[in-house]
């Protein structure tokens, strides 16, 4: 079958036209809120980058020597959450550390559980959830 034969070639364009006008449409209808979203970003932008002035980076780096100033042990060594997809580097070292050094750290835990008081162990036991490994 060929649509030459049915149709002019004014109005195949004018189908085309039309369809291509209501698939627009309706990705707009779907997307509406990514578009708006999306358009009012970059108007800020061009207004923020337009406010930058020579004391910004000074004020950056302000900034972030207050966050660095800040950072803690729970922020640096970051292991996977809900709210983190992965480790952050930090306690990816930090665990890769541990794991080389195994067999010091649990010497040196063997050797503080011998040395210490059967009163503090008991209060350790009474007060936590353990997982035992036998054998070592």
């Amino acid at each position: 079958m060929n649509i030459s034969d049915y149709l002019t070639e004014d109005q195949m364009r004018e189908i085309a036209t039309e369809e291509f006008r209501r698939v627009c449409a309706s990705k707009a209808d779907e997307d509406f809120e990514r578009i708006i979203s999306n358009a009012g970003y970059h108007a800020v932008f061009k207004l923020v980058d337009e406010q930058i002035d020579g004391e910004f980076e000074a004020k950056v780096r302000e900034k972030a020597l207050a966050v660095i100033d800040s950072l803690t042990a729970f922020s640096v060594f970051r292991a996977a959450d809900i709210y983190n997809g992965s480790d952050s580097p930090a306690h990816r070292m930090l665990m890769a550390a541990v794991q080389a050094n195994a067999d010091a750290l649990n010497k040196s835990v063997r050797d503080a559980i011998r040395t210490m008081p059967r009163h503090e162990i008991h209060q350790i036991i009474a007060g936590g959830e353990f997982t035992f490994k036998t054998g070592q």
